[in-house]
């Protein structure tokens, strides 16, 4: 346990004294004294508080009382008899509530809410996050690297006990390259644990960062094995995390071969097979895999090819999606049931579904249409094919009847936007066209924000989160809030129902969340 600590940041004594005082300057000088040591004297009458809460930590925006001087009593006495008096105002105060006080289980508690209200965007703005202000110069990622590291058991365990939104809001703030940082700077002093293909294993299928942040999704296994091991572990699992997080994603990509490869490749064509799929630079990562025992490598392998755990309540980076589901049929083909499945290799999907994807997916735009297409929650309630991926998709939207998307288009009056898949270029065009429709119907929904564009829309009320709460046949799905979330609320489009019979569960409570 760390020892107790008492930090005031600023102790400020007014005193007044009679106009007859003969010695006003000594009087001071005493108080100065007396002032200057107080410290140790409350150390003592504050210790029969540190019991009452543990390793909390408990912050007091301010404090004014009253303290009687005796000019006659000695330094000590002094100090003694002021320290008992702030113990006692302090314990009252701790035993109530306010705004101005601030409680934490843990510094590492503290670290956590600092670095959630950090990626929400209003830390600086909270009085008790001041003694991180010293950050404040510095990007936002580049912060909560700082912070994180500064002492990386509070950094990992602020981590770990984070709720799944907000650790995934962090990691996707983070970025690519601070995460490997983070990562990189909790292994630095790690230590070996053993069984860490299997542990890697049973949480990858849990894993909900978008394998397309492929250092995002290694910090978290990085996370989950260190739960397991009860210690950071060193720098040859940190790579072996990366490894796997490298190697999902270019499953996801549709790299399927990968995971026979990495259960019953010989190590060295194991090697050649990740170094070809992952870059030159990954070299390391395939040494770690390789270093595997068989049977950890063959769990891994199947672990990629496991659907993901469903969960009662579930997260997701792309929440802005829920609030495009009430237009999307206006915007869709009228001969649905003429289009072809998605069928093939990983199992089939019904068009109908496959296209409402798509053209709800590039409602965020074509550099995030890939990860809806990826995100474990979206995935569940389309009913998508464990196995389906990305390279599916493209593969079977290429395959499209051009008649089809012709009569498509003509019914859609609006010009095209860059849309995912890009190839072919017929394809790209109508759900372009699908998504501004839908983003254009969207906007006339939304008070004085008719002629908004897309990028606008996107910024201001579509990129935000969503936390998801499954009930029986229903689905509660809390929106962060979006910058513009005040229009939101004029609108009533993020606090109401959907009954949509083609999601799985087909009734969609919708709400604004708090942050």
């Amino acid at each position: 346990m760390d020892a107790h600590r008492i930090e005031i940041e600023r102790f400020k004594v007014t005193c007044l004294v009679a106009q007859d005082q003969p010695r006003p300057e000594r009087l001071r000088d005493r108080i100065a004294e007396v002032a200057a040591g107080i410290g140790a004297a409350l150390g003592s009458s504050l210790a029969p508080l540190f019991d009452a809460h543990g390793d909390g930590v408990c912050l007091i925006r301010r404090m004014e009382l009253d303290l009687a001087l005796d000019a006659d009593a000695g330094e000590p006495q002094q100090r003694a008899a002021w320290a008992r008096q702030i113990a006692a105002s302090v314990a009252r105060r701790l035993a109530g509530v306010g705004d101005g006080i601030a409680r934490f289980a843990s510094r590492a508690a503290q670290l956590a809410h600092f670095l959630d209200r950090l990626a929400a965007g209003d830390a600086w703005s909270l009085w008790y996050h001041r003694q991180y202000a010293g950050l404040r110069a510095l990007p936002d990622a580049m912060a909560a690297r700082t912070a994180l590291l500064a002492d990386g058991a509070a950094g990992l365990a602020s981590l770990q006990s984070m709720d799944g939104w907000s650790r995934q809001r962090l990691l996707v703030m983070l970025g690519e390259a601070e995460c490997r940082r983070v990562l990189e700077g909790f292994a630095a002093d790690g230590a070996p644990c053993r069984d860490a293909g299997r542990v890697i294993a049973e949480t990858l299928p849990g894993c909900r960062t978008p394998p397309a942040h492929t250092n995002a999704a290694a910090l978290e296994l990085y996370l989950a094995l260190s739960a397991a091991s009860g210690k950071a572990p060193d720098r040859d699992r940190a790579m072996l995390v990366r490894a796997v997080a490298g190697l999902r994603a270019a499953v996801a990509r549709g790299e399927t071969g990968l995971a026979e490869a990495l259960a019953n490749a010989t190590p060295p064509a194991l090697v050649r097979r990740v170094v070809d799929a992952l870059g030159p630079g990954a070299a390391d990562m395939a040494l770690a895999l390789q270093a595997l025992p068989a049977a950890e490598r063959a769990q891994l392998a199947r672990a990629m090819d496991a659907p993901g755990v469903p969960r009662a309540v579930e997260y997701t980076l792309h929440g802005g999606v829920f609030l495009l589901l009430d237009g999307l049929e206006t915007v869709m083909p009228s001969n649905l049931a003429a289009w072809p499945d998605c069928v093939g290799a990983h199992a089939g999907m019904p068009a109908a579904q496959a296209l409402r994807l798509l053209v709800l997916a590039n409602g965020l735009g074509p550099e995030l249409a890939p990860q809806v297409l990826e995100d474990t929650l979206w995935r569940a309630l389309f009913a998508v094919p464990p196995r389906l991926n990305r390279r599916d998709l493209a593969e079977w939207s290429a395959a499209l009847p051009p008649a089809l998307l012709a009569r498509w288009t003509r019914e859609l009056r609006v010009a095209p936007l860059p849309a995912w898949p890009p190839a072919p270029a017929k394809v790209a065009r109508v759900l372009g066209r699908a998504s501004h429709a839908l983003l254009r119907r969207f906007a006339r929904r939304l008070p004085g924000f008719t002629e908004a564009g897309p990028q606008y829309l996107r910024s201001n009320f579509l990129c935000t989160g969503a936390r998801a709460e499954y009930n029986g046949d229903s689905l509660a799905a809390t929106l962060a809030r979006a910058p513009l979330d005040v229009i939101l609320a004029m609108s009533t489009l993020s606090a109401t129902t959907l009954q949509l019979d083609w999601l799985a569960p087909p009734v969609i409570h919708l709400r604004r969340g708090d942050d």
